[in-house]
């Protein structure tokens, strides 16, 4: 009796967000090399391009790996799938305490990397399975773990490196990682049905009557028809010219606010007010794209980021940079939900979307494998981060105007009012 009491407090579709924020959280972990940087710099003497390098080579290997991982979600058990995930990400990880070589680091980074190649794609897939009603707060939640997940990660590897040294703090790192993952993996059901529930809301018309589901218009795209459209490209390009920037700075943002005379300690906080500021973004500004129109908002992201990105260059005081990291974070966070809005608005909701997000995420990764390369390559040939950063500047850019070019495919056509795009 107390359990059915509790289902009918707590709709279990909410732990499931918990399970997802948990399991895209963990993936902060990949957010913390700007913090490792210096201290495997000055241990080995890498260059910056060869150490970033490996940020670099985990997104490559994400790319390779992240559409197989979501895909075996689909056809067997996820929760298997993720306890799988948790004991290679885990190891993976910890095994980065014993590195000696560049190739050592890049064979345990790859198997951390295949480890949480499922930690996006998936479960936001999940979350939407049981939510007909707040959804959009459901999967706002949700792709708000990567920005917490980095937001704790930053300082916590800075702490443990000042603390223990940075190869304990890989150990202790890759313990937390598997518990994040474990618990997750443990929560998660892949369907309500499982559980003799509806999804939230089903007897209840959509939150947004203008949605492709409206009076139950069906929606059919694979993802050979979806790559084929002026949309996916556009999308694609746009999401590409965003992660060259995001992971350029996500490698080299702590080592520049070192260099311009910043402490290091008040740089990595820095980095993660800005990670912090990206998830009210993601929640917040996902909102104002849903009532105001996905491309627009995206847009404005972009164009924000690319004027804050050349204003970086000047920065030569703290709460400077800190004012930076807290408008930037929350148009970067912005405009990842305003990216997932926009493959929704053209492509409904079909049942390869799991799919189509896997394979545009993954895509557009090759801008965050060059990223990190270019800013590296540059500050080595250089000395500073100026030229890099009006590439960021550009690419934000470039990002705007690939968001103007995107169009509802013809395919989607309906009688029902769709929101504006």
């Amino acid at each position: 009796m107390g359990s059915s009491v509790l289902k009918q407090k707590i709709f279990y579709g909410w732990i499931i967000v918990l399970a997802g924020f948990m399991l895209t959280a963990s993936y902060g972990i990949f957010y913390t090399l700007t913090v490792f940087f210096n201290p495997i710099k000055a241990e080995f003497g890498w260059s910056a391009t060869l150490i970033s390098s490996i940020h670099s080579f985990h997104l490559f290997t994400y790319i390779l790996f992240g559409l197989i991982i979501s895909r075996l979600t689909e056809r067997y058990e996820p929760r298997l799938i993720f306890l799988f995930c948790a004991v290679l990400s885990g190891l993976g990880i910890s095994l980065l305490s014993q590195v000696k070589t560049i190739e050592q680091f890049y064979l345990y980074y790859a198997l951390a990397t295949i480890g949480l190649g499922g930690a996006w794609a998936p479960p936001l897939a999940i979350t939407q399975r049981w939510f007909n009603y707040k959804k959009g707060l459901a999967l706002g939640i949700v792709g708000a773990g990567v920005g917490l997940g980095a937001l704790i990660q930053a300082p916590l590897a800075n702490f443990l490196i000042n603390s223990y040294g940075w190869r304990n703090a890989y150990l202790i790192e890759g313990i937390i990682t598997f518990l994040i993952l474990f618990i997750g993996a443990v929560l998660i059901v892949s369907d309500p049905a499982k559980m003799g529930l509806k999804p939230l809301g089903e007897e209840k018309e959509p939150e947004d009557h203008h949605s492709p589901n409206f009076k139950n218009v069906e929606l059919d795209w694979t993802l050979k028809e979806a790559v084929k459209t002026r949309a996916l490209l556009s999308i694609g390009l746009a999401y590409f010219f965003t992660l060259l920037p995001v992971h350029m700075l996500g490698v080299h943002f702590v080592p520049y606010a070192v260099g311009t005379g910043i402490s290091k300690t008040a740089a990595v906080a820095a980095w993660g007010v800005l990670n912090g500021a990206g998830i009210f973004g993601r929640i917040f500004i996902g909102d104002i794209g849903q009532r105001f129109g996905w491309k627009s908002t995206l847009i404005g992201c972009c164009l924000i980021c690319a004027l804050l990105t050349l204003w970086l260059v000047t920065l030569n005081k703290l709460w400077m940079l800190y004012l930076f990291s807290f408008i930037y974070g929350l148009c970067y966070g912005g405009r990842t939900t305003q990216i997932f809005g926009l493959l929704g608005y053209c492509f409904g909701n079909t049942k390869s979307m799991p799919t189509i997000i896997a394979f545009t995420h993954g895509v557009s990764l090759i801008g965050g494998v060059i990223g990190p390369i270019i800013g590296g390559s540059i500050h080595d040939y250089t000395g500073n981060y100026t030229p890099a950063f009006v590439i960021c500047a550009l690419s934000w850019g470039l990002a705007a105007v690939s968001s103007i070019a995107v169009t509802k495919p013809a395919k989607l056509a309906s009688p029902y009012y769709l929101p504006k795009p």
